[in-house]
Order: C-alpha cells, then structure tokens, then sequence
C-alpha cells in the first residue's frame, strides 16, 4: 500500500520516542499522552506543526483540533511543574495562515498559551524573520515577567523577552541564491524595531558561511 510523508513521520517520532499531539486528524487519548508531562524541560512536541504544513485534506478541521491539542497539552505540562513551555515547528510562524480568519494564526495561540492559568513562561523557537508579526513583537517585549504576569500587558507579561530569527546571510545577492524571502533591510530594521521597544530584549540568529556562489566580497 502507498505510503505518505505522515506515516514515515509517524514511524520516526516512535522510534525516537517524540510524543506526537495529533496525526491524521484523529485526537490521541489523554492516557496515551500522559508521558508528555515528564519531557524534559517541558517542550511541546513538534509533530502539530508538521501536520499543519504537510497539506492534508479538511485542514481547517485538523488546525482547529491541532490548536485545541496544543492548549490542553501546554496546560498539562504546566501543571506537571515545568517552568517552561516551548512552541516549535518549521516555519513555526506561518502557523495558521491556512485559515480566512487571523484567529488561529501563531500570535493568536502564543496569547492564548499566555492565558492559560498554569503556565508561567512561554517561549518560541526559531521564527522567520518576514513571520515575525507586530503582536508577537508586542508580547515579547512586554515579557519577562514571569514571577508577576499582569493580564493587562500583552501575553500576561509570560513571553520570554528572546527571538531566534534566522539571517543565514547579511548579503542581499546570497541571500536572493539561498532563495531566502526577506532581504537584509527587512533584518536590520526587525531587529532595530525590537530593541528599540526593548532594549533588554535578546536577539538570536543564524549565519551560513561558504554558501554556493557566495564570494569573498559577499562574506
């Protein structure tokens, strides 16, 4: 029978032993996701992240359930005692955008993650520079206030005040041959923005060397 990219996923979470928070559309029982609440350092699962972009029929069903799985999961982990919870995925911050509506987009989950009760701190991995949107901007750099959360600040104040944002090159011409969407104006400016809202804010990037075509000029 013909295999698709989800089974070979699924096959690889097991083996590594990731817990996965949906596949297929279908909701895992509570009691097989029990284990969740012993990861270490309390980071959620990524499998929600590859299911969203892996072009599945009825996606409007499978985000919605995907977001609801995230919620319960982010606050089951919370209640476990870790300090931490961890969004990631690839392209982590195209979440959502499969939708008409800006309700179910990343800054939208992140805020309500920040709501839950049980969660002191939330933090998001490695987001694309061009999918850094303002809310998100907004809720970093009101965070950092985990000890005293204030439901008047974006986020509750529970963001960390920290954003991996990818560079991989600082040259426009590079960056065009990487096929890179954003060009290093769009960069400088991103991170101006941030740190001129937050100067305590920490900045987090990634720089390739050596790329093909790359010249002693463009390094």
């Amino acid at each position: 029978a013909w295999e698709g990219p989800f089974d070979e996923l699924r096959r690889r979470c097991v083996a590594g032993g990731v817990p996965l928070l949906a596949f297929g559309g279908e909701a895992v029982p509570d009691a097989e996701l029990a284990g969740l609440s012993t990861v270490p350092g309390g980071t959620l699962a990524e499998a929600f992240a590859y299911l969203v972009h892996g072009g599945l029929d009825n996606i409007e069903h499978l985000l919605r359930f995907v977001a609801d799985t995230v919620l319960r999961q982010a606050d089951l982990l919370g209640r476990a005692g870790h300090p931490e919870i961890v969004l990631v995925g690839t392209h982590l911050g195209a979440w959502g955008r499969d939708l008409d509506t800006g309700e179910a987009e990343l800054a939208g989950l992140l805020r309500a993650v920040c709501d839950l009760d049980n969660v002191a701190r939330v933090r998001l991995s490695s987001i694309e520079p061009c999918e850094v949107s303002d809310e998100i901007i907004a809720m970093v750099c009101a965070g950092g206030r985990t000890l005293a959360p204030d439901p008047a600040l974006p986020g509750r104040g529970k963001v960390c005040r920290h954003l991996h944002i990818p560079l991989q090159s600082g040259c426009d011409a590079t960056l065009a041959r990487m096929n890179r969407p954003y060009r290093r104006a769009l960069y400088r400016d991103l991170v101006a923005d941030i740190i001129a809202r937050e100067p305590r804010a920490s900045i987090g990037a990634d720089v390739l060397t050596g790329f093909p075509g790359e010249t002693d000029d463009e390094f």
